[in-house]
């Protein structure tokens, strides 16, 4: 075998993932709220709508006091005038007092304002039991926005652990295999807990685990094998024994 050629040799082995693993993405996988946002338009059209009810209601109990006062200066005026039909002895008028017209149509339309009164009442009612609902509702979607949220986030997290802890092994492999070479670190300290099995011995990527040979060979057997015969190839091609 010529130069060239074994030294392309330990370049590619250099340089080959032997390691499996596939690629992971630690990308968002964006979980759109839209069920969220869907309840905070609703609760924002209700709430607009209930606003109007209680303008509508303060407006009606304003013109229905309104109407009240006036029908009480009204009736004042009559009970004036009949007073004094009975201190001068006259006889009484065959035609009702002109008052007594208003009095009528003004009591007609306070009744139908208390009447629009009432109904706005209801209305306010079903107003606020329907925003109580959608409140309840946005709490409940909040909570799965949440929870699916949390749980995509810890699956990718999830999966970039344990690519770390094969990345980590593979380092270990290295390390073993080539001895100790100037120029290159020894492993360093990595500890990253699983987020679904808290209280567990080990955690995704725990070095203090993964040092120990019999763990680390097992994801990075091919690397620390190939590796080593290349070694063992160097070090005869160097005439070392």
């Amino acid at each position: 075998m010529g130069i060239k050629s074994a030294l392309d040799e330990v370049r590619a082995a250099l340089g080959a993932p032997l390691l499996a693993r596939k690629d992971v993405s630690v990308e968002t996988r964006v979980i759109k709220p839209t069920s969220v946002m869907a309840l905070i338009a609703e609760i924002r059209e209700a709430t607009d709508a209930h606003g109007g009810i209680v303008e509508s209601q303060a407006a009606a109990n304003a013109h229905a006091d309104g109407l009240a006062t006036e029908i009480g200066r009204l009736s004042r005026g009559i009970a004036g005038q009949e007073r004094a039909l009975a201190v001068s002895g006259a006889p009484l008028p065959a035609d009702p007092f002109p008052e007594e017209a208003q009095i009528s149509r003004l009591q007609r339309e306070l009744r139908v304002v208390k009447a629009r009164v009432t109904v706005l009442a209801e209305s306010a009612e079903a107003n606020q039991s329907k925003l109580s609902e959608l409140r309840e509702a946005l709490r409940g979607a909040w909570h799965d926005f949440a929870v699916a949220t949390c749980k995509e986030q810890r699956e990718r997290f999830r999966a970039a652990g344990l690519v770390l802890r094969g990345l980590y092994a593979e380092q270990l492999a290295c390390l073993t295999a080539f001895g100790a070479t100037q120029g290159v670190p020894a492993a360093a300290i990595a500890i990253v807990e699983d987020p679904e099995s808290r209280g567990m011995e080990h955690g995704l990527c725990d070095h203090r685990f993964l040092a120990r040979q019999a763990v680390w060979e097992k994801p990075a057997v091919a690397r620390y094998e190939e590796l080593s015969a290349l070694r063992a190839e160097v070090e005869g091609a160097c005439g070392r024994r």
